[in-house]
């Protein structure tokens, strides 16, 4: 892990040589990383997991190609993907959420503080491995635990798949300060009523850099590495990330 991590800084901090960095507060950004999680379930033997993190957003100044008052709009995306959360014989475990919304954002000089509302989902799925068992520990009834296995996994039932699903609203306010020309740092407090996600409260902190010269409709951007770390009533996790602000 410490390698990979080790390696991937590398990498960034060498090609990042010749962007332009905006003055502004960019949400319009595209954002792909790791992070490792640990989550709180009984049903999950192999807690420490890492996962896969996508975030876009994309602010609708782009189209208006002007600000109300500093006020503005952007649609966002985020996602993310686990590896195998079980080491349990009888089956693999996958997990997967995403979200996506609006967003209505202000900035002024180096402040900005947004508001984001959309719809999220949780999607655990169960894949029946050769070594399932005929006979199935004692499950609880009317739990809401997303991870916990379905009973048919025990049994001499034909399935090869099974998956719980969980949706519902998701609403994060939040605060980004560029603190220098090349920092900048936020945080968030991000609610929801799912029993798999719960309330979160997130920080970060990025390192913006030049000489990239990447364009995307020809407007110059830059790249960014980026520390993250959420932790909420059920999960605890610390990521990093290079993200394309445009």
């Amino acid at each position: 892990m410490n390698q990979v991590l080790s390696r991937f800084i590398a990498i960034v901090s060498t090609c990042c040589v010749s962007s332009v960095i905006s003055d502004e507060i960019s949400y319009s950004y595209f954002n792909v990383g790791v992070s490792l999680s640990d989550r709180n379930s009984a049903y999950l033997t192999d807690d420490l997991n890492l996962d896969v993190d996508v975030n876009t957003s994309l602010e609708w100044n782009n189209f208006l190609l002007h600000r109300v008052n500093d006020w503005s709009f952007h649609i966002w995306l985020d996602i993310t993907r686990s590896r195998n959360l079980s080491d349990n014989p009888a089956y693999k475990l996958s997990f997967s959420q995403s979200s996506s919304g609006l967003g209505l954002h202000y900035t002024r000089d180096s402040f900005s503080v947004f508001f984001r509302y959309g719809i999220g989902s949780g999607n655990s799925r169960f894949d029946v491995t050769a070594n399932r068992s005929s006979s199935f520990p004692s499950l609880p009834t009317g739990s809401q635990d997303i991870f916990l296995p379905p009973p048919e996994i025990f049994s001499d039932d034909i399935g090869l798949a099974y998956e719980k699903r969980e949706s519902g609203s998701v609403q994060k306010i939040g605060v980004r300060y560029r603190t220098s020309y090349q920092y900048q740092i936020g945080a968030a407090f991000h609610i929801s009523k799912m029993y798999w996600y719960g309330n979160e409260l997130s920080a970060y902190i990025q390192r913006d850099f030049e000489n990239l010269p990447i364009n995307i409709q020809a407007t110059p951007g830059y790249m960014s590495l980026r520390l993250d770390a959420s932790l909420t009533e059920r999960t605890r996790s610390l990521g990093i990330s290079i993200a394309y602000s445009f």
